[in-house]
């Protein structure tokens, strides 16, 4: 399905006054668009994992290291790295849950 026949289907569904629920498209660097289904931080908060559901119906985990940065004014200014982990590739979503629980160490 491409972007502009996802939104389409969005605007539909809510103008059908169907439950509206909020998919955030995320743009992934070689991947093309993939939606962002769950987003989860490791205990010690140095990792991100998060879960996205691609075109062919697939769930993908990534998992995102912490970065620093310096800004124009000096400041230190932490981020999740924009280079990723692809840690599973899974036909169900409850499966990809737990690998990426598994590395992120829950």
């Amino acid at each position: 399905m491409s972007l502009s026949q996802l939104v389409d289907q969005m605007f539909t569904m809510r103008n059908r006054a169907l439950k509206w629920v909020a998919i955030e498209l995320v743009w992934i660097k070689g991947a093309g668009v993939m939606r962002l289904i769950e987003e989860k931080i490791s205990p010690g908060g140095q990792r991100l994992g998060a879960i996205y559901m691609r075109d062919d119906g697939l769930f993908e985990g990534h998992l995102h290291c912490k970065r620093d940065f310096s800004e124009n004014n000096g400041a230190m200014v932490t981020c999740w790295s924009d280079d990723y982990e692809v840690c599973a590739l899974t036909e169900t979503l409850p499966r990809a849950e737990t690998i990426v629980d598994e590395e992120l160490g829950f």
